[in-house]
């Protein structure tokens, strides 16, 4: 009987050590995989980072004085009870002259160039335990010979995928958000990545980023 007993004790302690480490080794699996998904949204998040600041640094870059180099921000409009209107920007255009009107005499064609972003939805994951959309935001980029011809087709010239939130403003003196272009200052534009999978053993839900170009151009 004692041999029965100390086969079972065995076969107890033994079982126990083995739950023990399945626990840990998926713990660790499940911790190696946030680490890897997080990476991801960062490394999605600064790549979007380099080239928006690159953007928005030539706004109005060799245009005339007093030319429009941007339209306003169009909010996205999701459903009644949402407030994606707030923190979701649809459509955002700007302007940038290849060269200035003073290179001309220099030779070379003068070209107006236009960026577009544009927001669409993808899908809806869970962010923090509940449902929420992710978007996409696909950059475009047309142009035409200034003086001579019209615009040629978009083209795409980039995409980031899975944004919880995308949201341009056009910053007053004060860092204020305005509509008004002539009284626009700066521009900001505030976006989060979402990771490609997310558990329990993440320490964030998302990549947020804040990206702000002073000393905005109208032109000149």
């Amino acid at each position: 009987m004692p041999f029965v007993f100390d086969n079972l004790t065995a076969t107890v302690i033994a079982s126990v050590v083995l739950l023990v480490l399945a626990n840990i080794q998926l713990r660790t699996e499940r911790q190696e995989v946030a680490q890897t998904a997080q990476q991801v949204a960062q490394s999605r998040a600064q790549e979007a980072t380099d080239w928006l600041e690159e953007d928005l640094g030539r706004i109005g870059q060799n245009m005339v004085s007093g030319q429009s180099a941007a339209d306003r921000p169009e909010p996205y409009h999701g459903s009644p009870e949402s407030d994606t209107e707030k923190w979701l920007t649809k459509e955002f255009s700007f302007r940038r002259d290849s060269i200035s009107r003073d290179s001309i005499s220099a030779g070379g064609n003068r070209w107006r160039i236009e960026t577009r972003y544009r927001i669409q939805e993808q899908k809806t994951v869970s962010i923090d335990g509940k449902p929420s959309p992710v978007y996409g935001l696909v950059r475009e980029r047309r142009k035409r010979q200034v003086g001579n011809g019209g615009w040629s087709e978009w083209e795409k010239r980039g995409e980031i995928n899975s944004l919880e939130y995308f949201d341009v403003d056009l910053l007053d003196r004060n860092s204020q958000p305005t509509m008004a272009l002539g009284q626009a200052k700066s521009i900001r534009i505030r976006f989060s990545v979402v990771p490609p999978f997310q558990n329990d053993e993440m320490a964030f839900s998302a990549s947020r980023s804040n990206v702000v170009v002073a000393s905005y151009r109208t032109g000149g």
